[in-house]
């Protein structure tokens, strides 16, 4: 049985008198046990209120929503909350809070009418930290951790209600890159070491692409997408829904390019390794056309740090990239 199903969903808003604005439709998905899901799209797709829509915390305009077989609309927000636990970005004020103290609120839900706690509540909201690989922050105080920490903290807090399904809204939204990288990779390891569902969304496009086991793809136009990540660029669909006149999603590569870095001049590197990527990847950036047929210029890369440009008949060597962009443009510019 999945967690949760979707049957012929539709999201959006209801305005008074004025017909609803839906922002998408006959959505039909399902997660499973185990599954690392990542929702994407452009900003202004819906993402934030298909999660919304999904959790319960607003009604769907169309079709049903069901966790483990029961349509969410008549569940018991306790008896939803033993389903799902809810990671939203808004940062929660929680005042003078040692950070044991605030993973234990998710052990509210199966806790008795005053929420007393019993050895089993102690020993989930401990490994909890564990798994959240926040034992060093335990008895901190919330108010004095970092972005990432906090988030740790409030993966730690999901962890602790023991949901059979984890969703997250944007959980990596202000941290930097490094931070960004850990929580994903925790939140995949979470979900194939446990065998919960995680779904959450992101802007990290290359992330989710290395990360997810299933992308949701929620673009402008059109219905929801899923598959594997590789399949949704190989069918077209990934590109389409992040295509605009700044931007172009390259398919050979997985990475967004810069519409104006098609190039005017054309280059042909020879190499291999780290130094040829990156000499490909600046030169790109800095507006020449990398290829091989009919190339203009040649640069080889060899053994030390030197590159050696040759055009026409003429070779001369520069001993850094930013040199070798010089010597191109010196020429072109």
């Amino acid at each position: 049985m999945s967690i949760l199903k979707t049957q012929n969903l539709a999201v959006g808003y209801k305005h008074g008198r004025h017909p609803p604005r839906v922002v998408a439709r006959d959505i039909d998905v399902s997660l499973h046990r185990g599954e690392f899901v990542c929702l994407l799209g452009p900003n202004g797709a819906g993402k934030s209120t298909l999660i919304r829509t999904l959790v319960g915390m607003q009604p769907p305009l169309d079709g049903q929503v069901y966790l483990m077989g029961r349509d969410i609309a008549d569940m018991s927000a306790i008896e939803v909350a033993q389903v799902i636990s809810v990671v939203l970005t808004d940062r929660i004020g929680v005042g003078i809070m040692a950070v044991r103290d605030l993973v234990g609120l998710g052990r509210y839900p199966h806790t008795d009418w005053i929420g007393r706690f019993t050895d089993e509540d102690e020993r989930v909201v401990s490994w909890a930290i564990r798994a959240a690989r926040a034992e060093d922050l335990a008895y901190r105080n919330v108010a004095e951790l970092s972005d990432g920490e906090r988030q740790k903290v409030m993966i730690a807090r999901a962890l602790a209600q023991q949901p059979d399904l984890m969703i997250l809204d944007e959980p990596t939204a202000f941290l930097d890159l490094p931070r960004r990288a850990e929580i994903m990779a925790l939140l995949q390891d979470l979900a194939h070491s446990t065998g919960k569902a995680i779904l959450l969304s992101t802007h990290d496009l290359d992330l989710a692409l290395r990360c997810a086991d299933r992308i949701y793809l929620l673009p402008f136009e059109g219905g929801l997408q899923t598959g594997a990540p590789e399949d949704l660029i190989l069918n077209g669909a990934f590109e389409g829904a992040f295509q605009s006149d700044g931007v172009r999603f390259d398919a050979d590569t997985g990475a967004f390019k810069l519409n104006a870095q098609r190039g005017r001049i054309s280059v042909a590197v020879s190499g291999e390794g780290r130094r040829a990527y990156w000499t490909k990847r600046a030169l790109e950036r800095a507006g020449f056309r990398v290829g091989d047929a009919g190339a203009e210029w040649c640069v080889d890369i060899g053994e030390g740090d030197v590159w050696c440009v040759e055009h026409g008949g003429v070779a001369r060597e520069c001993d850094s990239i930013a040199d070798l962009i010089v010597a191109l443009k010196g020429e072109h510019g």
